[in-house]
């Protein structure tokens, strides 16, 4: 008789049992939910897929479907996963307005985790035909800590797996097409929930098809059927990427070259190790079950061995394709997700083969096999149940600082290992230091670095205690640049954000948007955009436990605006140089400045918590604690750090400090050249001021009958006025030249040689309108700046570095000054949208740097691409010498030679070779420039990238070694598009 033919009623009931079963699936559930709730969310970076959810969610309500198609179909890696994400997604929207706590998409997938052991049981209630049997297999699946501890991130392991389970379980029973086609159909979407199951799907669809098929007949009736249920959702999702203009068959072939993070050639090593690091003893029990059922002679009932056979059988296929696929075949690296369905195949076919166990129908062994298993399981469990993570870590370490900098404000605070370790690179030549706050990191839970970590780098993980800690360093010497892990506790040194966005069309009147969030859970700030009509919003900052300040409402249009964004929270220090030598600075201290469109919108006096770099984030709210929405829905571009005395400025983003416009041809930051308009001009204006430590310096255009007479001040006095200038109505350029702008030492050019000779120029467009010399000044003791720490402040329409004067001059502006250094340093963390991949990038880019003194390690230059897809070059130091290093995601880097240390500034020459398509690596030579000759290079290939995601000094992936900025002087950029 075919078991496959009796009913439901055939099966052995027993109702403790299923009582057993309700307890397991409750208290699984409850760990799982527990994990999430304790954090840990976006640890790893492939958890942005959810983000990408969420994006899309906000552009199909925007009405957008063909960008909300894109978002959700670009790229193959797991596509239905950010469509499953979805719901999590529109469930955080509708109950939380979209500033929902970060574990509640988590605790949503956890509902796979737990419901993977409720098919569990109704599987091998099926195939052994008995209540028992299920029960066991239950429990010994969610005895598994490969099971628990994914379920605090938005992974899509246990979504694809579950559903994998739920196609094997529908294809129980009689042979029927429909019955194998629903079969394959699921284990189809299984496969697009997450690709790296690819074998697992294969292992069931065989065990689906040989497992009690009636005949030959009957066996190609379901292979059949199934594979066409296989391919039914994968072209339905071809065509629906289509439709969006993503290319899902080349994404796909794209994607599967990227699984290479770790060693081809040891997947059975893997395994093994895998096993004793993750499950160990709790596995080795199951497996002794296993065997004890395959050599024993007892039967159970009218039921073969067969039936526990088969998950021996599909999980040694699944070894056998894993093993093959690394070691024999060299295309995909084993990692601990890809071995996590062992175990579960394990554990079920130890619950089936427990039965038939010597001693089983005796009290005794079930309630010791039961504690024994408790007890190993508790062990297991409890370092995942107590991780703790960075970012967490941090949120008490924060407190600890504000409590310890109370106490002494001069306390040398430090955090050690609370980051990301995307290699082992850890802290050393570290000070004498007291502990004040311990944790453990997140990858001293062994199993954490089985995934996208080769061998050598887990020996390396495990010869090192690389634990959180918050620390007071005791000696005077605190601070080392050759300390990867080692950073100043909660440092603040971004200054100001300049943003260059455009507002989504339509406007969505009524709701708010983040713009700029800096902070932790319960110690952040939000700056958000409140649209009160289709023109008209306004500004408000929600200060974490306190409330809303907002600014008046302003016009608004449609287009690209720029904004300008000063908190107090991203001002450096006030023990830092610029703090300490202007004191105006310290007055933004506790107050939000933002000018959107060269207009001050809002100018708000509220608290605001510290920030440190790490924490910023532009149009993305992931700390919650406000009703607006958790992004920002228009486009967001090239965010740049800048310089904070720019606001002193009339319109900060035209920074002036630092500056090399051009004169005469020759580029030096001696000279100012900035445009203004006669018709703004007053009877007294003030073009121009400057403070460089106590020396102010004052240019004013005094309005006469005829013309215009410009007056040149030093500390308050008029040293020289102009000749008087005849003004036509428009804009006029103007450029002072001064020696005190100028710390460049002497040269041969023609500007140095001016400088040298004291020279002071005002020029108006062409004519020179006033000339003189610092000794007939009367200050020619100062004719040279020293060496500063800091520039000078220079302000265009105000007299604010002298006096504190207000704007009185709103149509100056700055017609050709370069960039302040900082400026390279792009916080692009934060665009929640992406432009497509496209030609359109420069074809070249230079820079021209210092190298930082004493700095060793490893530090970014520029980076490419986005996390997953893309590249960092940094420069390696190793006392006195440097070189340059390529970065490719998944791939180990390359280096130039070795060269001498110099203090002259470096060149870096990044050429792009022309691609066939827009989907190719890209083909590039680095060269090194030192003295102006090319001293090393290197051939690169890189992922594609766009103008909008490139940066320069920052390592904004973290997928790296290299520190997150680069210490030392970007004095140029320069691209070729």
């Amino acid at each position: 008789m075919d078991t496959s033919r009796a009913s439901d009623s055939s099966i052995v009931k027993n109702r403790p049992a299923r009582l057993a079963t309700a307890v397991v699936l409750v208290v699984s559930l409850a760990l799982r939910w527990a994990i999430a709730v304790r954090g840990g969310q976006y640890y790893w970076s492939d958890e942005s897929r959810y983000s990408r959810a969420q994006a899309a969610l906000g552009e199909f309500l925007k009405g957008q479907w063909s960008q909300g198609l894109q978002e959700l179909f670009r790229g193959a890696d797991h596509v239905l996963f950010r469509v499953l994400a979805l719901i999590p997604a529109g469930a955080e929207r509708a109950f939380w307005g979209g500033a929902a706590p970060t574990w509640f998409g988590a605790c949503f997938f956890g509902l796979f985790s737990a419901g993977i052991l409720l098919l569990v049981w109704c599987i091998v209630r099926k195939t052994e035909r008995e209540e028992t049997a299920a029960a066991w297999a239950c429990f010994f699946s969610a005895g598994c800590v490969t099971g628990l501890y994914y379920s605090r991130h938005y992974f899509p392991y246990d979504a694809s797996l579950f559903v994998f389970l739920l196609s094997f379980w529908i294809g129980l029973g009689k042979t029927r097409p429909l019955r194998s086609w629903t079969s394959g159909l699921l284990a189809g979407i299984g496969y697009l929930v997450y690709n790296g199951y690819w074998s697992v799907g294969a292992a069931l669809l065989v065990a689906h098809c040989l497992f009690r098929a009636e005949n030959v007949r009957g066996f190609l009736i379901r292979g059949v059927a199934a594979g066409v249920g296989l391919v039914t959702p994968v072209f339905a999702v071809i065509a629906l990427a289509r439709a969006g203009g993503v290319d899902y068959l080349a994404d796909t072939v794209q994607f599967s070259r990227t699984v290479t993070q770790g060693d081809f050639g040891q997947g059975l090593r893997f395994v093994v190790d895998f096993t004793r690091e993750s499950e160990g003893t709790y596995a080795a029990v199951l497996l002794v079950l296993v065997l004890v059922s395959l050599v024993g002679r007892r039967r159970t009932r009218s039921c073969s061995r067969g039936a526990s056979v088969l998950w021996v059988g599909v999980g040694l296929l699944l070894l056998g394709l894993t093993v093959f696929f690394s070691d024999v075949l060299p295309r995909f690296v084993v990692y601990a997700r890809t071995a996590k369905p062992l175990y579960l195949f394990l554990a079920m076919a130890a619950g089936a083969a427990i039965t038939r166990a010597p001693g089983f129908q005796h009290r005794w062994f079930r309630w010791g096999m039961a504690a024994a298993c408790l007890f190993v399981i508790c062990a297991n469990f409890a370092q995942p149940l107590r991780q703790q993570f960075p970012l967490d870590f941090r949120v008490q370490a924060q407190r600890r600082v504000e409590v310890e900098a109370k106490r002494d404000p001069g306390v040398a605070l430090g955090l050690l290992n609370a980051s990301v370790f995307h290699r082992p690179v850890f802290a050393r030549e570290i000070p004498k230091y007291e502990a004040l706050l311990e944790a453990k990191h997140p990858l001293q839970f062994r199993p954490y670095v089985y995934d996208g970590y080769t061998q050598a780098m887990r020996d390396e993980f495990a010869a090192h205690d690389f634990t959180m800690r918050l620390v007071r360093f005791t000696e005077a010497q605190t601070w080392k640049d050759s300390s990867p892990g080692l950073e100043k506790a909660l440092q603040n040194d971004v200054g100001l954000v300049r943003l260059r966005l455009t507002l989504p069309n339509p406007i969505p009147a009524g709701t708010s948007e983040p713009l700029l969030v800096t902070g932790i859970p319960e110690h952040g700030d939000l700056l958000c955009i409140e649209y009160l009509g289709a023109d008209r919003a306004r500004l408000f900052v929600d200060h974490w436990n306190v409330g809303l300040v907002r600014s008046e409402p302003f016009e608004i249009g449609p287009g690209q605006h720029q904004a300008l964004i000063c908190m107090g929270s991203l001002l450096p220090p006030d023990a830092t140089p610029l703090m300490t030598s202007f004191d105006e600075l310290k007055r933004l201290r506790d107050r939000v400045i933002v000018e959107w469109d060269g207009k001050v919108v809002a100018n708000l006096r509220t608290g605001l918590y510290p920030a440190g770099h790490e924490t910023i984030r532009v149009g993305k709210n992931l700390i919650g604690g406000t009703t607006a929405g958790t992004s920002f829905t228009g486009t967001v571009e090239t965010p740049m750090r800048v310089d904070p005395r720019a606001i002193l400025s009339t319109q900060p983003w035209l920074e002036a400090t630092g500056a090399a416009p051009n004169l005469t041809q020759i580029e030096h930051e001696g000279a100012i050249q900035f445009s203004f308009a006669a018709e703004g001009l007053s009877e007294s204006t003030p073009l121009l001021s400057m403070r460089d430590g106590e020396r102010t310096l004052a240019v004013s255009a005094i309005r006469a009958p005829d013309g215009v007479v410009c007056a040149v001040s030093i500390n308050g006095r008029v040293v020289g006025r102009s000749e008087r200038c005849a003004l036509e109505a428009g804009r006029h350029s103007a450029v002072l030249l001064f020696p005190w702008l100028s710390s460049a030492k002497a040269g041969a050019g023609q500007l140095e040689q001016a400088l040298e000779r004291r020279a002071c120029v005002l020029r108006i467009d062409d004519h020179v309108v006033w000339r003189a010399d610092l000794a007939q000044l009367g200050v020619a003791e100062r004719s040279r700046a020293p060496v500063r720490a800091v520039a000078p402040v220079v302000a265009f329409g105000s007299t604010w570095p002298i006096d504190g004067g207000t704007e009185k001059a709103r149509g100056l502006s700055v017609a050709d000054v370069g960039r302040f250094a900082v400026n390279t340093r792009l916080l692009n963390l934060l665009s929640s949208t992406r432009s497509e991949v496209g030609e359109a990038r420069p074809r070249s880019i230079s820079l021209r740097f210092s190298l930082p003194l004493e700095a060793i390690g490893q530090q970014p230059l520029a980076w490419f691409g986005e996390t997953g897809a893309g590249d960092l070059i940094f420069v390696q130091f190793e006392a006195a010498r440097f070189r340059i290093g390529h970065d490719h995601w998944g791939a180990r880097p390359q280096f130039t030679a070795w060269l001498a240390r110099t203090a002259a500034p470096v060149g870096l020459q990044i050429d792009f070779h022309p691609s066939a398509a827009s989907n190719e690596l890209l083909r590039g030579t680095v060269a090194v420039l030192v003295n102006e000759r090319v001293a090393a290079a290197l051939e690169v290939g890189m992922y594609a990238f766009t103008r909008d995601n490139w940066v320069v000094g920052w390592n904004l992936a973290g997928a790296s070694t290299a520190s997150t900025l680069f210490s030392g002087e970007i004095q140029e950029v320069r691209t070729d598009e």
